[in-house]
């Protein structure tokens, strides 16, 4: 998880100055080889947003282009030397993306074995996904109790005639199941309004007191901490990815409301 973090500091330090862009490659690839799939998807699905962001808020439409280009020529030179076997651990890799493919494209929560979904992993996600909906719908409101996801499990997994018992392995997943939907709620509602408050200092400031690296980094280690508590439940690494970048995010916006507060306001 943390190569796909370092992965994504060095993607928008090579966004904003070229120079780093052999540095990044050499992030995304230890990215990739670190076999940890939360890395590969938490990355992806931060880059996009980021580059976004740049291209609309920022007008680097000519930079934004090349980025994308630069990055395909590197993914694709990637993907050659994976198929051609010539790096250490190819054959692992392709596995996890095989498994990946098979995850979506054969999705069904009813199955269980690894031989039918890809792997392991795959199956126990959608193991854990389908007796946490049981949960839910037995207690929507309230939950089941804080720290109770395992012991709540296995109850439900000897119903089943099952004896699979895990984490849950999704952060949003686990409060609904221990504290509810309107917990749930609570918790995406205080992201959505960190992200709203930071997106409302105006671009043409941030350019102006050149902050545009501080301001997309912040950014990115927000949405990187949003994404990836979705393939981790209950843990410090959750409280990490949620704590750390909230607090970026507050910093940022009482920065701003200090030093330009005359200008614009942000609740």
């Amino acid at each position: 998880i943390l190569y796909g973090l370092l992965a994504t500091f060095l993607f928008v330090r090579f966004a904003l100055d070229r120079k780093y862009l052999l540095l990044f490659l050499f992030a995304a690839l230890l990215m990739v080889m670190s076999l940890e799939r939360k890395g590969w998807f938490a990355f992806i699905l931060t880059a996009g947003p980021i580059l976004l962001i740049l291209y609309r808020s920022f007008r680097y439409r000519q930079r934004v282009l090349r980025i994308v280009s630069r990055v395909a020529i590197g993914v694709s030179l990637l993907g050659f030397i994976l198929v051609s076997g010539s790096v250490a651990q190819s054959d692992e890799v392709l596995e996890q993306f095989n498994d990946t493919a098979i995850l979506f494209t054969d999705f069904s929560l009813e199955k269980k074995d690894a031989e039918e979904i890809g792997s392991q992993s795959n199956a126990g996600r959608l193991y854990l996904m389908l007796i946490s909906l049981n949960a839910i719908r037995e207690n929507p409101i309230f939950g089941i109790g804080t720290d109770r996801f395992r012991q709540e499990i296995t109850v439900i997994s000897a119903r089943m005639g099952d004896e699979k018992t895990a984490g849950a392995h999704n952060e949003y997943q686990r409060l609904a199941v221990e504290n509810g939907l309107p917990a749930l709620f609570v918790y995406l509602l205080m992201l959505w309004l960190a992200y709203r408050s930071i997106r409302r200092i105006p671009p043409a400031l941030v350019k102006q007191d050149g902050s545009v690296l501080d301001y997309t980094l912040v950014l990115a280690f927000f949405i990187y901490g949003g994404v990836v508590n979705f393939f981790l439940g209950g843990g410090a690494t959750n409280k990490f990815f949620l704590t750390l970048p909230l607090g970026m995010v507050g910093g940022m916006v009482i920065y701003y409301q200090q030093r330009y507060g005359n200008k614009f306001k942000i609740n």
